[in-house]
């Protein structure tokens, strides 16, 4: 991509961030042990949630049950999912910028692998959530037409496509509303890697890697006076 991308947002769109690995079933507990280790690590443990698939005994695994996180871990402003084959780090709003987040999605995913909880990846993800507030579909460098009809009321779009090797699932939703009242454009990316190479010798390469496909995309779907909106600061 050619185009100069902003170093950072002064009115920071971003509403929720995620780092996730998915792996071979480990041989042990990881949704018993994670938390006491992220004790450890991490400092004293805020709070820990058990998740609806949690409620699955243990052993039986149930269609994409066994891909969701059992339990959520909360230190501090990080959150930590984990299940027997998944394990997700976000930070939500406010976003402290990438340098921050990938410093505690490594932190998690190295002591998974310290203690020999996850050895094999099979896929890795970083997914953001942006919202524009009192944004519409119209600010969006996007063309929508129905039967003629180019106006709507609402539009929820999802598309997946290849971009430089990096599976890109967008999700896109105008008007939409977030749990604390605000309201307004969501564009959703998740970025994913299939079948990581020599994920723990380059865990942070393939990170940096999503994370800047994710920027790219971001910034070539917003027009112009969008992207003037979130104040961009360059170098």
């Amino acid at each position: 991509m050619d185009k100069v991308l902003p170093r950072r947002l002064g009115a920071e769109p971003v509403v929720d961030a995620i780092c996730e690995i998915r792996f071979e079933k480990a041989s042990f507990d990881i949704v018993g042990l994670l938390p006491g280790l992220l004790m450890d690590r991490l400092g004293p443990v805020d709070e820990v949630l058990k998740l609806p698939a949690g409620h699955v005994p243990a052993g039986i695994e149930i269609g994409d049950l066994a891909e969701q996180p059992h339990v959520r871990v909360r230190v501090g402003r990080v959150f930590v999912s984990v299940g027997p084959r998944v394990l997700a780090v976000a930070m939500p709003d406010p976003y402290p910028g990438w340098a921050v987040f990938r410093e505690a999605a490594l932190n998690v995913f190295n002591l998974s692998r310290e203690k020999k909880l996850v050895e094999l990846v099979s896929r890795v993800s970083v997914r953001y959530t942006d919202l524009i507030q009192t944004g519409q579909f119209d600010q969006l460098r996007a063309e929508l037409s129905l039967g003629g009809v180019s106006t709507f009321d609402a539009v929820e779009i999802r598309a997946d496509r290849k971009v430089d090797g990096v599976r890109v699932i967008n999700t896109i939703a105008s008007p939409a509303s977030l749990g604390d009242g605000r309201s307004g454009l969501v564009v959703d990316t998740d970025t994913i890697i299939e079948g990581p190479d020599d994920f723990w010798n380059r865990a942070a390469e393939h990170l940096d890697r999503l994370h800047t496909v994710s920027k790219e995309v971001f910034f070539s779907m917003i027009n112009e006076d969008t992207l003037n909106s979130l104040r961009p600061e360059y170098d």
